[in-house]
């Protein structure tokens, strides 16, 4: 491994650090009694190992911390990554503190590119984490067995979980509605109430936006409200009333998507084994150490099963070599939406081939599994408005995609719950 880390941050862009213990970074110590305190006189200590090498190159992701319990360094809603020092563990051991040595993390806000602290955690008390998954550079995802011995005697941290956190984005602010503009930022299209679901959408080169209102300074973003009816969904609003749903206070359950044809479905047999919203398998999640975006979601299910049409379409380009030994096709469907049917297997489905018709649910290929060795097996759902031309696969943008691509995380949402009664 280099010496620059490769970063993952769940979706979100991330950045690489060196070892230094830069001084307008803040290392915190975690204890028993007091959670992270302010650590004096911090200074680099021989790497650790103790089979802890598990955590290179993850992301842990803290979703919820008791409120009673102290902590100068409060975690949720925040992502630790350990710190890399040419491929090896990274600690600290601080003056005032348990001489001992901590196992050294950044610690990153969902909105923040640059780390807002470092945390120090003993081996004995990462038995908090011993749940959590941790998503790789390469979109692994692992089950961390607790890699240490920990004393009976120990007294582990109550009320701290790690688990997957939802990174969907809502328009958060302290009135009810939120005006949506045009691109001239002068004229009002809708309202929308607050917490409702928004995407961000991918701007090719455009500029930031101000406007003063009120008499304050805003920078505009262009977003997308999946709940409203297509055409009639997009605007410009203030940057700064955009955030993840779990980083706003009062933000309610999602609402649901509005219904779609039920000749729509799902493209899977059965349903996927992980939440195809969060994580690595989410639609925009980050890839490549944050310099390109996830173009699709992945569906997590059992190498060789049927990848199934979710509607009736035409095949527009047969199986081809796609990523890591998998494959792909693509699918023209009802209505013009064109989906690309990604990490399947070499094996042939009956009856689909170019120019081919297939029905909805028929199987048009096996879902397959990366040969890196990093990934559960998984189909890559990728999904397109069909308005643009050309190769799905394009430069000039950070998916690396042609400019009609879709967040399909609504619909497979909506066709999940239809096809199986529940749905993430």
């Amino acid at each position: 491994m280099q010496r620059l880390l490769k970063c993952v941050l769940l979706g979100f862009m991330s950045v690489c650090f060196n070892m230094k213990l830069h001084a307008e970074v803040p290392v915190y110590v975690w204890t028993d009694t007091a959670g992270a305190q302010l650590g004096q006189n911090c200074q680099p200590t021989q790497p650790l190992v103790n089979g802890l090498e598990a955590y290179l190159e993850g992301v842990i992701e803290v979703v919820h911390l008791e409120s009673h319990l102290p902590s100068a360094l409060p975690l949720s809603g925040k992502f630790l990554q350990v710190v890399d020092a040419n491929g090896q563990l990274s600690a600290v051991s601080c003056a005032g503190n348990d001489p001992k040595s901590y196992l050294l993390f950044d610690v990153f806000s969902p909105e923040q590119l640059t780390p807002v602290a470092r945390l120090g955690v003993h081996a004995s008390q990462i038995e908090l984490f011993r749940q959590v998954r941790l998503h790789s550079a390469e979109d692994a995802e692992v089950q961390i067995a607790a890699p240490f011995s920990v004393a009976p005697s120990s007294r582990l941290i109550e009320g701290v979980t790690a688990i997957d956190g939802s990174l969907n984005q809502v328009i958060c602010t302290t009135s009810s509605q939120l005006n949506v503009r045009d691109e001239s930022l002068n004229k009002i299209l809708f309202t929308v109430p607050r917490f409702s679901d928004v995407k961000v959408v991918q701007s090719w080169d455009q500029q930031d936006k101000k406007k003063v209102v009120n008499s304050k300074s805003y920078t505009f973003i262009r977003v997308q409200f999946s709940a409203r009816p297509t055409g009639k969904n997009e605007g410009w609003v203030a940057e700064s009333y955009v955030t993840v749903r779990s980083n706003c206070p009062g933000a309610v359950a999602t609402p649901q998507p509005l219904p779609i044809a039920s000749t729509w479905q799902f493209p899977t047999n059965k349903r996927p084994s992980s939440n195809y919203k969060t994580g690595m398998r989410r639609f925009q999640a980050s890839r490549g150490g944050g310099s390109r975006y996830h173009a699709a979601c992945d569906l997590y299910r059992v190498k060789d099963e049927a990848a199934v049409a979710v509607t009736a379409g035409e095949v527009i380009r047969d199986k081809y070599y796609f990523y890591q030994g998998t494959y792909a096709l693509e699918v023209r469907h009802t209505g013009g939406r064109v989906v690309r049917y990604g990490e399947i297997t070499g094996k042939k489905a009956t009856g689909v081939s170019a120019g081919r018709s297939v029905k909805a649910g028929q199987t048009i290929g096996y879902i397959g599994k990366v040969n890196s060795g990093c990934c559960t097996p998984m189909l890559h759902f990728e999904m397109y408005s069909g308005t643009a031309t050309g190769s799905l696969t394009q430069s000039g943008n950070k998916f690396q995609r042609r400019k009609d691509l879709l967040d399909p995380s609504a619909d497979l949402t909506h066709w999940e719950k239809l096809k199986f009664g529940q749905a993430y």
